[in-house]
């Protein structure tokens, strides 16, 4: 990963569920603020099925932001091809569209870049995006409505760094009755091994003196 890569959480509706997203890459605030975006939207149509598609994929996604002539000509070519997912966020007068694709389609994602005079994407520019469980999402502090959808203040999309949400769980652990984070658990663990390890290093070295000890007074007698 180079020295611009960025890491980002944002927390989002997609297909009716409410879910946790970590974004990795130098590209990762950029996706950050158009999933925000989209997630807000509720008269988005396109994009629905292929957005969750490739956000599942693991590949590197990038944000194409287009005129509308370039998305127009983009879509004419791309057809069938390829995987996108298209939004158009009408609080923004530019009127561009912001396009996600994947980089695993990168060759033919550039050929129609090029034929619309757009600039290629390219490997380490964008990023990836991993849903978070259960587990990764209490470990970052973040708490989420019921299915019935009893919390407002749960439900609106959301998007903080990493770095943000692991300190608002730090801040939440308390000196009394809580549970040590899973960094402060390992630590201990290795700690606790490390200590194990030295005892038994003592234990053999204990052994092999006495069997010394014993091999010495054999020769002398």
């Amino acid at each position: 990963m180079n020295g611009d890569a960025a890491e980002e959480v944002v927390r989002m509706a997609v297909n009716g569920a409410d879910v946790a997203i970590r974004l990795v890459g130098a590209g990762a605030k950029n996706l950050a603020l158009l999933l925000l975006a989209w997630s807000r939207n509720e008269k988005v149509h396109a994009g629905k099925t292929s957005l969750p598609k490739l956000l599942s994929s693991g590949d590197e996604l990038h944000v194409l932001s287009l005129s509308k002539e370039e998305y127009s000509a983009f879509k004419k070519q791309a057809g069938k091809k390829i995987t996108y997912a298209p939004f158009l966020n009408t609080k923004n007068k530019d009127g561009k569209v912001d396009v996600v694709v994947g980089l695993k389609q990168e060759g033919i994602v550039n050929r129609i870049l090029n034929r619309i005079g757009y600039q290629d994407i390219k490997a380490g520019s964008g990023a990836r995006a991993e849903i978070l469980n259960d587990r990764e999402k209490e470990e970052l502090g973040m708490s989420f409505g019921s299915p019935s959808g009893d919390s407002k203040k749960n439900d609106t999309p959301s998007r903080r760094s990493s770095n943000e949400c692991r300190d608002s769980s730090r801040r939440k652990d308390g000196p009394k009755g809580s549970k040590p984070s899973v960094e402060k658990q390992l630590e201990e663990n290795k700690r606790k091994l490390e200590r194990e390890n030295k005892k038994q290093k003592d234990r053999t070295r204990e052994k092999n003196r006495s069997k010394q000890k014993s091999k010495s007074k054999g020769k002398d007698r």
